[in-house]
């Protein structure tokens, strides 16, 4: 990488060229391409799939994605349907996902309804303790979605949580069962 930097103070002309910026211990941060793109190669994420095939009742209060619950871990694994992960922690045990540093996120789940009955179904997003976001569905079948941007702090936790009143039958497969959490800065 290089810096060429151009100030005239009379104009009040000022350039900055740069094509990657490094840490202290020469670890690139961030590159810059030729049509302006900013690439950030450690930006935690992480886009996930349910490893499941077929129709899974979920309690109330359960969290999607922990095999503690009965459900099916996450797919985090790269390269599988364009999922991965990076910097989030995930504990398939309990569902849990830790975020790495404070900053803003943007969170998403996505599950399908698949008991037959018009019951109401809920998917919330848990911060720590607390539930910040809520996506509902009252029909039989169907795709319930649950989608925020929030401020979290270093090693918060993070899961997405069935909350109806009562069981729910859901369709746990990697089409009908996903998310995603990402560091915004």
């Amino acid at each position: 990488g290089y810096c060429y930097c151009v100030w005239n103070v009379g104009d009040s002309m000022s350039k900055l060229q740069v094509e990657t910026i490094s840490h202290t211990n020469n670890t690139t941060a961030q590159t810059i391409d030729s049509s302006g793109r900013v690439l950030t190669p450690a930006r935690p994420f992480v886009s996930f799939q349910s490893s499941g095939t077929g129709n899974v009742s979920v309690g109330n209060f359960e969290t999607m994605g922990a095999t503690d619950d009965g459900q099916s871990a996450f797919n985090t694994t790269s390269g599988t349907y364009g999922i991965g992960i990076t910097g989030i922690s995930y504990n398939s045990a309990t569902g849990i996902f830790t975020l790495p540093v404070s900053g803003l996120y943007y969170a998403s789940f996505h599950g399908y309804k698949n008991d037959g009955s018009a019951s109401t179904a809920r998917f919330y997003i848990k911060l720590v303790g607390s539930y910040i976001a809520l996506g509902h569905a009252q029909n039989e079948y169907g795709t319930i979605e649950v989608h925020h941007v929030f401020q979290a702090s270093a090693n918060d936790t993070l899961s997405f949580v069935h909350a109806s009143g009562s069981d729910r039958t859901f369709y746990s497969h990697p089409y009908h069962e996903f998310g995603s959490i990402y560091f915004i800065g």
